[in-house]
């Protein structure tokens, strides 16, 4: 038994076969493919639950990156798969880590797919609801971009800053005009005239 056969059987999701070269080489819970991608990122990919949870019992590493950066919980957050995104952060998962390419975070990856639960459970394990990407956007620069409303929601309510500029300059609710997204344009407009009226916020050029 060697890393190709353990990958084949995390790909096709034999989770007996797992277990048994597992017990055999537990040294096989760190295998990777000729891509680098890790057995534990493939089986979050391939949706093969019980085997992720195997794998992370038996030393899978769960902040290795493949040649993108992309780690095993940003693979979790963006395909929804709720309780190893709760697994991984209960192994020390990083909720800070950033892809190479354009340095998403894993709720980057939540806010892209609109995974409200995931961006929840990210926030409460300490995500930075501000954190940016190589280009200044924040998760809720991707969430309105996107058109996910109760994400953008989320993130508000975890403390995201409505007036963060991008790169480029633009705001959160600039991205949900740039996408079309007209629900989510009129809920972020709506927020900061709220925000406004209180008094929380001050708007130099309102």
């Amino acid at each position: 038994m060697g890393r190709f056969e353990i990958i084949d059987a995390v790909i096709v999701g034999d989770l007996a076969s797992v277990k048994a070269q597992l017990a055999s080489d537990r040294g096989l819970a760190k295998a990777a493919d000729v891509e680098g991608k890790s057995v534990l990122y493939l089986a979050i990919l391939e949706g093969h639950n019980d085997i992720a949870e195997h794998l992370i019992t038996q030393g899978a590493d769960v902040n290795g990156a493949n040649p993108d950066g992309q780690t095993p919980l940003m693979m979790a957050a963006a395909w929804d798969r709720l309780p190893i995104v709760d697994q991984l952060i209960a192994a020390g998962a990083t909720v800070a880590a950033k892809t190479l390419r354009s340095g998403a975070c894993p709720l980057h990856f939540a806010a892209d797919r609109g995974r409200e639960e995931v961006a929840r459970r990210l926030l409460a394990s300490g995500a930075d609801p501000n954190q940016r990407k190589d280009d200044g956007w924040s998760p809720l620069h991707t969430a309105a971009y996107f058109g996910r409303l109760t994400t953008a929601k989320v993130l508000l309510d975890g403390g995201a800053d409505l007036q963060m500029t991008a790169n480029d300059g633009k705001t959160p609710l600039d991205c949900a005009r740039a996408g079309y997204h007209k629900e989510v344009e009129e809920f972020l407009a709506s927020y900061r005239a709220n925000r406004s009226s209180r008094g929380r916020w001050w708007w130099p050029f309102s």
